[in-house]
């Protein structure tokens, strides 16, 4: 199970609207959203690139290698340039967590609902999953490792061309200017895995959050929130959060669905609400099957 800490009201909110919502991470608290993740790549694709000893990157222009690595991470990781925007629903591995209440649970006077990860991924479309569930990545050793994979895949996909080049007629075809086409696509497939990498990764110092995220991936300029979702759920409403950093953001409707995914609710620690208050809330508003608890914390 995952849970997502809530003030009190914006869970009543949640419940009243059966809702999750999905925010743009790059205007989330940490600043470096999507863009840390390319501290590793620009110094790991060079030395993955340089150290290749093999005969064949010879045959590859290595000026066209520095232009497209730097055009790619423009492209892929300068909001300016970006074309994806990626939605994320961010939840935490602990129920009852002092930090969550303090950063998120209105200080301990908000609730925490729990979630089964595997009925939140069970609503991707079948043969056509949109929704992506993941762990959060801290430790800058298994970062870079991740990084220097995806590097050696590409050099791989890039060696591949090259050899289909050398068996072309060159009288007939700019060997040259084969590989250079070819390699551009596998430059964007490339970063396009990183892109979605990055959503994941996040500096050791948020490292106590133990955060996982539920991700959606639309182009900026025209997201398709008519998507059919699986088990009767839908996207539903969607625009910029009121104030703030301007975010858009898309909800999650569980209406219709055939299923409740709210499975725990806990009290926080300041929590003013009793357990039977919000069980009556719960079955006011049609939520059963949810258990419910209060915090073992004396935080006050």
């Amino acid at each position: 199970m995952i849970f997502q800490y809530y003030k009190y009201g914006t869970f009543e909110t949640a419940i009243k609207k059966k809702t999750i919502r999905l925010s743009d991470i790059t205007k989330s608290n940490d600043s470096a959203e999507l863009t840390y993740i390319a501290q590793f790549i620009d110094p790991i694709f060079r030395k993955v690139y340089s150290s290749d000893t093999t005969k064949k990157l010879k045959k590859y222009d290595s000026n066209f290698f520095e232009y497209a690595l730097d055009h790619e991470l423009k492209d892929w990781f300068t909001e300016e340039h970006r074309y994806y925007t990626q939605y994320v629903s961010c939840f935490s591995g602990a129920p009852d967590m002092l930090s969550q209440w303090r950063g998120y649970g209105d200080d301990g006077k908000g609730v925490s609902i729990g979630f089964d990860e595997a009925e939140l991924l069970s609503l991707n479309p079948e043969g056509s999953p949109v929704l992506d569930l993941k762990k959060v990545q801290y430790w800058q050793r298994s970062q870079k490792a991740r990084v220097r994979e995806a590097a050696e895949n590409f050099l791989k996909q890039l060696k591949k061309i090259i050899d289909e080049a050398d068996k072309l007629d060159s009288t007939v075809v700019d060997k040259d200017k084969y590989i250079k086409d070819k390699s551009v696509n596998c430059y964007h497939t490339t970063f396009y895995k990183l892109f979605q990498l990055g959503t994941y990764f996040k500096s050791p110092f948020f490292k106590e959050e133990k955060e996982i995220r539920l991700s959606l991936l639309q182009t900026k300029n025209g997201d398709d929130f008519n998507i059919l979702l699986a088990h009767g759920a839908k996207f539903g409403e969607h625009g910029v959060n009121p104030g703030g950093r301007g975010q858009k953001f898309v909800d999650i409707n569980f209406s219709s669905c055939d299923f409740n995914p709210f499975k725990l609710v806990t009290l926080g620690p300041k929590c003013e609400k009793t357990i039977s208050d919000v069980e009556n809330f719960l079955t006011n508003n049609g939520v059963t099957g949810c258990k419910i608890v209060a915090s073992e914390g004396t935080y006050r």
